[in-house]
């Protein structure tokens, strides 16, 4: 069971709260780590008395582009998977969870893969994914001569 010391705000992460995708592959969903963090803060007899351990943003925008959940863990807690050869990859939300520099993800043999903005970018309307003609974006970089580009490979 995920635990939180509550004097050095390190949380651990066991294996066996994990996913298992095959082989030692494992995934953890952040938005269920992040219901567990509320929970515990929430907690009489736990967190309610601690620190802040996270700030959740359910879409955010940058440059025009609208990024789905972020869920960015905050100091002093830190996170330590359950020591081990295995690889963890993070999925259902743009996180920090992955970071060593800033000392959020405690490094020991665990292998962690961050999944952010991939394929975590919102689409107010799913049903459309471009509204215009390749034809319309001949220029150079442009997406209309990549597709131009595949569909001439392709011939």
């Amino acid at each position: 069971m995920i635990s939180v010391n509550p004097m050095t705000y390190e949380v651990t992460i066991p294996q066996a709260d994990l996913t298992l995708v095959s082989g030692t592959l494992y995934e953890l969903d952040v938005e269920d780590l992040r219901m567990w963090c509320h929970a515990w803060m929430d907690d009489q007899d736990g967190g309610i008395t601690h620190p802040k351990m996270f700030t959740h943003y359910s879409e955010y925008t940058v440059v025009g582009v609208t990024y789905a959940r972020a869920i960015i863990f905050l100091p002093p807690y830190s996170f330590t998977f359950e020591d081990g050869l295995y690889t963890v990859r993070l999925i259902g939300a743009n996180n920090n969870l992955f970071d060593v520099e800033n000392g959020i993800l405690n490094q020991n043999y665990v292998q962690v893969i961050s999944q952010n903005s991939a394929g975590l970018i919102s689409n107010p309307d799913p049903g459309i994914a471009w509204d215009e003609s390749v034809d319309d974006h001949r220029g150079s970089g442009t997406f209309g001569e990549s597709v131009r580009k595949i569909q001439w490979k392709a011939k």
